[in-house]
């Protein structure tokens, strides 16, 4: 037994494979894109420029599409060329760099033209935020909702010389918003869903007593989409 309210109705032109993944994934970028606007201080002037860090991935390619559909102007970064040169095809738009170029920083501000940053939105942790922290503005905000096992040793002194906040978010807060604020996030999955199907990869399919192959898949270099278990109807 499942209780209605945890059940979210589908249409038939959303694959199962869509559906699996549609609302988990859009739950991250929508409590982040949250946190950003809340964490620029009034009167917040347009353009509104966010650093977008591990943007290559499914989480951060819906991330992409939700901060371009609430018109924001994201830059966004990933690890290497091949990387940048993969999202630049899938996700066209928004500039992408690879922070494995010595010019990367250059090329952000660069990409401003002169605009502030004030939101940083950082997957990877560690020392990659020190990086994020030298091209925020005064009072910007870096948002962690994730990091790399390798990727360690985060200089806290890094924010202190412009001010700048450290914030961390985690999709388990979604689970206790209000109802009415949860019932948008199942419409803005939906939206996603039909309009961007694209946009949730699958990179492979195991059954269930497969479940063994489908753990070391996840972690498998160069992934790209979800991992999904299925089972016989």
């Amino acid at each position: 037994m499942v209780p209605y309210n945890s059940l979210v109705p589908v249409t038939d032109e959303i694959s199962d494979q869509i559906a699996a993944q549609m609302l988990i994934n859009t739950i991250t970028p929508s409590v982040l894109i949250k946190a950003g606007h809340n964490s620029l201080k009034p009167p917040i002037t347009l353009p509104v420029y966010i650093l977008q860090n591990a943007a290559a991935s499914g989480v951060g390619r819906l991330l992409t599409q939700l901060a371009l559909d609430r018109g924001a102007r994201p830059i966004r970064l990933v690890r290497s060329n091949q990387s940048a040169e993969w999202l630049r095809a899938v996700l066209p738009g928004p500039p992408v760099f690879a922070t494995n170029d010595s010019r990367w920083k250059e090329q952000v501000r660069e990409a401003l033209g002169g605009y502030k940053l004030h939101v940083a939105l950082d997957a990877v942790g560690g020392k990659a935020i020190d990086g994020l922290a030298e091209l925020l503005d005064e009072d910007g905000t870096i948002i962690n909702f994730g990091s790399l096992e390798s990727n360690t040793g985060t200089n806290i002194y890094s924010l202190a010389p412009k001010n700048l906040a450290l914030k961390s978010v985690s999709i388990l807060t979604w689970f206790r918003l209000p109802m009415d604020e949860k019932r948008k996030d199942y419409e803005l999955a939906l939206e996603l869903a039909t309009k961007h199907p694209g946009l949730f990869e699958v990179a492979h399919e195991y059954e269930l007593g497969d479940f063994r192959s489908a753990i070391q898949h996840v972690a498998r270099p160069g992934k790209t989409g979800i991992v999904l278990l299925t089972s016989p109807a």
